[in-house]
């Protein structure tokens, strides 16, 4: 997610003489002050955020702060002799909530893209009276009369406003600001997993920031988040100065929600300590090489936590994680970038693999909310043969023109993320990313999130009213390459079916059958010449295709080959099988029959009519499914 970042005394001096960067706190020579610039950003939309507040802490202390421009840019000046190790760099803005990331000094040469999340409410109101501070009805903050004061102590003058930002973690972990660690009363650095969280901002009508005044209190309530949320928890706020959160007081679960009382406002999270286990890991190139300093993360799937870690110089890692859980591994070095998903059990474990960095051009990150339960990404590459190749979850692993692009993971209740890994585009033409709503109630709306990460340029797509009337396809973006060069273009439409422009038909007239087709029925008989040709390359290609796969899978060889004759011998066809056989084997026996059968009853004529761009690409009508063996359509082992 970082830019790299273009230095020289040229646009130094550019960015202060047009006023276009954020102030600076810090002093120091020239020699020893470097600008950290970057931008802050809406998490959903994308858009800029003008005017955000922008600080840089390092060792408890304030190192450094300015403001956005109008275009969401800074560039702030830091003291580099102040810096030590890992520090932290948070913004604030008024209608939006809080974010922050913890870097380590070699981050801090790239540029920053920093994400706001949006306040679900702004409400104003009269601090001299009792309030109820709500969000869609629901009381998030009961404020006593007269509480709030300015930084010098002071009361309020006049009426006062707040923002309410609802962190849901189980959405995307990044809505949280920082790391999810905490200091264990040992004084190690631990990490912590959320059950919901809330940040509130006060303002007077001036825009200066309030609090509760000293020895005052206020009671919040957390919308709780999660499995199975305790009865109590402890309450963590989150500390910008030291990038940790901070443990002081406890919330009991009423109705739904977390309720406990706090003496000052910033970001309050519902958490408790994971019981950890340690994933100890490499990461290596594609040549299997270590890799030193690369940053690793561990995202939880199914609790709501973070933690990270580097690695060696020898590109070994090692990093606490939830025990009993799934985790997704991402390692990240320079331009370089690989994912892992693993299961963890009740003691440290090894990982069998190293995760694999590639020189990847560009992630893309689908995430959304508890319902639809199941949201796919679903990734259409060109091919040189005239056809589209489909990357999703049943073809995860999609090789073109030596190139392998790859989907990480599947994610069937909820949240995902599920992420797109695209090392290269390989020949020119229109890659589209689109999301099918597979599964679950509601229809794909705002919490649908899709993050693009191209040549380290990083855009969001998120459904608007400008989408249209919601479908089970929602068509977010296609990337057009035109002699090499990669151009994204927004769609963010809801469309009916894949509405890719057509490709080129190959020298010899016909794209190969692939496995995405066999397994979404994407067939037609316009694709094929002749009753030999529609069984060849059509039935017979995916009984091969899908009978390999169901092995593949663990599937009983022999009890797949029994179940496929019965189906055939009950319509009639007397097959017989000898060892040593093959699935190809197999389908010719069938189609002597099956190919004497129809050309009985059609003649030799083909009797469907045959374009050249069907037989490229799959689109309009299905073979009829009487023409494909039931096993192959129903069988357990082909669905999701």
């Amino acid at each position: 997610m970082n830019n790299g970042v273009l230095k020289s005394i040229f646009a130094s001096l550019l960015c202060v003489l047009l006023f276009a960067c954020g102030g600076s706190s810090s002093g120091g020579d020239d020699d020893n002050s470097p600008s950290l610039k970057g931008t802050v950003q809406a998490f959903y939309s994308d858009q800029p955020v003008a005017n955000a507040q922008v600080s840089l802490y390092a060792n408890g202390s304030l190192v450094a702060q300015g403001q956005t421009n109008n275009a969401g840019d800074f560039s702030i000046e830091y003291d580099s002799a102040a810096l030590d190790g890992r520090v932290t760099l948070s913004a604030t803005a008024q209608g939006y909530g809080e974010t922050a990331q913890t870097l380590s000094l070699q981050q801090l040469e790239q540029s920053i893209q920093l994400r706001v999340q949006r306040a679900h409410e702004t409400v104003s109101f009269d601090p001299n009276s009792a309030s109820d501070l709500q969000v869609q009805g629901q009381t998030l903050v009961a404020l006593p009369a007269s509480v709030l004061v300015d930084a010098q102590g002071n009361p309020v003058e006049g009426n006062a406003k707040v923002d309410l930002t609802v962190i849901d973690p189980r959405l995307n972990i990044e809505l949280m600001p920082g790391e999810m660690v905490t200091e264990s009363s040992n004084g190690e650095t631990v990490p912590i997993e959320s059950f919901g969280a809330i940040t509130v901002e006060f303002y007077d009508e001036q825009g200066n920031p309030l609090n509760i005044a000293e020895g005052e209190t206020a009671q919040i309530r957390i919308p709780a988040a999660g499995n199975n949320p305790p009865a109590t928890i402890p309450l963590y706020y989150f500390d910008p100065q030291t990038g940790l959160w901070v443990k002081e007081g406890e919330a009991t679960l009423d109705n739904g929600f977390y309720v406990g009382d706090v003496a000052h406002f910033t970001t309050w999270n519902a958490d408790i300590e994971m019981d950890t286990v340690v994933i100890n890991g490499c990461v290596v190139n594609s040549a299997q090489e270590p890799v030193a300093i690369a940053y690793i993360t561990a995202e939880g799937i199914t609790y709501s936590g973070w933690s990270s870690s580097y690695s060696d110089e020898n590109g070994q890692f090692s990093i606490p994680v939830r025990r009993d859980s799934e985790v997704l591994l991402r390692a990240t070095a320079a331009n370089l970038s690989g994912t892992q998903a693993l299961l963890t059990e009740d003691t440290d474990l090894i990982a069998e693999q190293c995760i694999v960095v590639d020189g990847a051009v560009s992630t893309v990150t689908l995430t959304w909310g508890e319902n639809p339960e199941d949201l796919d990404a679903h990734f259409y590459i060109p091919t040189a043969q005239g056809f589209y190749e489909k990357l999703y979850y049943l073809n995860p692993i999609v090789r073109v023109e030596g190139v392998e692009f790859y989907l990480n993971y599947d994610y069937t209740e909820g949240f995902g993320p599920e992420i797109i890994t695209l090392p290269d585009f390989p020949i020119d033409g229109t890659y589209g990313y689109y999301v099918h709503l597979f599964e679950g109630s509601g229809s794909i709306d705002t919490q649908a999130r899709v993050n693009l990460e191209l040549e380290n340029v990083s855009r969001v797509f998120v459904p608007n009213a400008n989408s249209g009337t919601s479908t089970e396809l929602w068509h977010v973006f296609d990337i057009v390459v035109t002699d090499g060069i990669a151009q994204v273009n927004e769609i963010n439409q809801f469309v009916s079916a894949p509405d890719l422009p057509e490709l080129p038909v190959d020298p010899g007239g016909q794209g190969p059958i692939t496995g995405s087709m066999c397994e979404e029925g994407d067939i037609t008989p316009a694709m094929f010449t002749s009753f030999q040709d529609y069984w060849d390359n059509g039935v017979a290609a995916c009984g091969v295709y899908m009978m390999t796969y169901a092995e593949e899978l663990g599937a009983d060889r022999d009890q797949l080959l029994e179940d496929l004759l019965e189906d055939f011998r009950e319509d009639g066809y007397e097959i017989e099988v000898e060892d040593p056989w093959t699935w190809e084997q197999v389908f010719a026996a069938i189609g002597e029959q099956a190919l004497a059968e129809w050309e009985a009853e059609w003649g030799n004529t083909w009797p469907y009519p045959t374009s050249n761009a069907q037989r490229a690409m799959a689109s309009g009508k299905y073979v009829p499914q009487s023409s494909i063996p039931q096993q192959l359509l129903e069988s357990k082992y082909y669905s999701k």
